[in-house]
């Protein structure tokens, strides 16, 4: 399977690759892979395309010392895409993560995360992060996107108004978190985004990567408009 050179591989330490800032503040954005790399390029390459060329810093990282060492530099990673659910067995690296999204990062989930964790883990991930979503339920369904949700963020008039997805649904969430859901009062939703400290954290349930999604994910990173 051919690899995308999208982001700087960091399974060992080295030099983050760069584009010349054209901002007042730079963004770094931080892929953390750990175990589906290969799956993550070839589902969810147009994604690594897309920030590569918003982010004035891409990094991944594909190693947990490397992660763990990306994330302890300042300044923090503006944007944390979770790949895959690596995370999830990884505490260190978890808890360094929810510093930098307690703290004002930007946390998305999606590629592989959804397809590759196990009840207990997906519980006691968003456990430790406060709040109460739990695994729903798994299917293929046409959603809708609940624009009250949405609030400023940038490019959110772009988003599809509803589309088809399989995905990993996640429960308790409630109206003002819940981006795409089957039914508008659903307390299920396929994507989801919420403040956490300072920061915001992101959840898309897709299994496929769906063009959609794809677009769904470039507005969670604010590159979308």
């Amino acid at each position: 399977m051919p690899t995308v050179p999208n982001f700087r591989d960091l399974g060992s330490i080295g030099s983050p690759q760069t584009t010349p800032p054209t901002r007042a503040k730079a963004i770094r954005v931080l892929g953390i892979c750990f175990e589906y790399d290969r799956m993550y390029e070839e589902i969810w390459k147009h994604v690594a395309s897309g920030i590569r060329a918003n982010a004035d810093v891409v990094e991944r990282a594909t190693t947990v010392e490397a992660a763990f060492t990306m994330l302890s530099q300042n300044p923090s990673p503006s944007i944390i895409l979770v790949a895959d659910g690596g995370i999830t067995r990884q505490k260190k690296v978890f808890e360094r993560v929810a510093d930098r999204l307690r703290e004002g990062s930007t946390v998305i989930l999606a590629g592989c995360f959804s397809s590759f964790v196990s009840v207990g883990e997906f519980h006691r991930f968003f456990t430790r992060l406060g709040l109460p979503w739990r695994i729903g339920s798994y299917h293929r369904a046409d959603v809708g996107l609940r624009m009250s949700a949405l609030g400023a963020v940038r490019g959110a008039d772009r988003l599809p108004a509803s589309y088809s997805q399989k995905a990993l649904f996640v429960s308790g969430v409630d109206g003002s978190t819940a981006w795409y859901t089957e039914e508008p009062s659903s307390r299920e939703a396929a994507v989801a985004w919420t403040k956490v400290g300072s920061g915001h954290l992101g959840y898309v349930g897709d299994v496929n990567g769906e063009k959609e999604s794809l677009d769904v994910v470039m507005a969670m990173c604010g590159f979308l408009g």
